[in-house]
């Protein structure tokens, strides 16, 4: 007997060796899915093309084994940086509603210990 044109999605799962939701979703992405009313199949040529597309994608370095060059630096300028928050601060303190009923509240002395 001939090999079968198609193959289920169980027997596609087990020959890569895959749970069969990951195998029939791939597959489905891919295009590669055959649905003949509920039955779902899949050509057996197309198992490559599944098990590439499940493939992870390389990953960048985290470092480099190297000097970073003196002309990049994550820092940021803190003048900058330091008037730009004053700014904000005292805009938002305009912004504000006053958060006590009176504006103004007693001073209460302390007592001064020497």
């Amino acid at each position: 007997m001939a090999d079968p044109l198609t193959i289920t999605i169980p027997e596609a799962a087990k020959r890569l060796g895959a749970p069969k939701a990951v195998v029939e979703r791939v597959a489905a992405d891919l295009g590669l899915l055959i649905v003949f009313g509920k039955r779902k199949k899949i050509d057996p040529n197309d198992l490559p093309e599944i098990m590439n597309a499940c493939r992870s994608k390389p990953r960048a370095l985290a470092s480099t084994a190297g000097k970073i060059p003196a002309s990049t630096s994550s820092a940021t300028p803190a003048a900058g940086s330091a008037q730009q928050a004053l700014a904000t601060a005292e805009r938002l303190k305009r912004l504000s509603p006053a958060t006590s009923k009176n504006a103004t509240a007693p001073v209460v002395p302390l007592r001064q210990t020497k």
